[in-house]
């Protein structure tokens, strides 16, 4: 499933997928610029002064918030080597993570994963260069940036890191 077809399903895209010219490759460090071109879509973005990133999605811009997103993404993607590639076994390890640890952490602390976690062949196709099924994309937000902070701390996204090259 492409990364459309999930923000279409996850909410209500009133517009066919566009085609988004990529305006530059960016590096890990310069992700800002994607946040920035939300704002300048209308999305509400809110830059912490400790470096921090949140917006709100309020229902009725549900829609024109995924489709900011989507677009910002497509316009400014990372540059491929600069995107972590999983090796056989994490992705199976992340897999197992989420279904038996970040899901029902999750749902202790009062969060509901909205979508029905995919198969372990789903979670495979999910998976690209640049996206790929992660449960903190199916609970109910919005959440302040005070609180997700707070529940990455109690519910880590990913239950490691890739060492870093010397």
């Amino acid at each position: 499933m492409s990364q459309w077809a999930i923000e279409q399903e996850r909410y209500t895209i009133p517009v066919e997928r566009p085609d988004v010219a990529v305006e530059r490759f960016i590096n890990a460090d310069e992700f800002l610029v994607v946040y920035e071109c939300m704002a300048d879509a209308g999305v509400p973005i809110e830059f912490g002064e400790d470096g921090g990133i949140s917006w709100t999605i309020a229902e009725d811009a549900a829609g024109s918030t995924a489709l900011a997103e989507y677009t910002c993404t497509a316009q400014y993607p990372f540059y491929p080597p600069q995107v972590r590639h999983f090796t056989e076994e994490q992705h199976a390890y992340l897999y197992d993570y989420y279904q038996d640890v970040l899901i029902p952490c999750l749902l202790m602390e009062g969060y509901e994963v909205s979508d029905a976690a995919p198969t372990r062949k789903e979670f495979d196709d999910l998976t690209t260069l640049d996206s790929f099924w992660n449960p903190y994309d199916f609970i109910d937000y919005p959440l302040d940036y005070d609180e997700l902070e707070a529940l990455y701390a109690t519910c880590p996204s990913v239950p490691f890191r890739a060492p870093v090259a010397d």
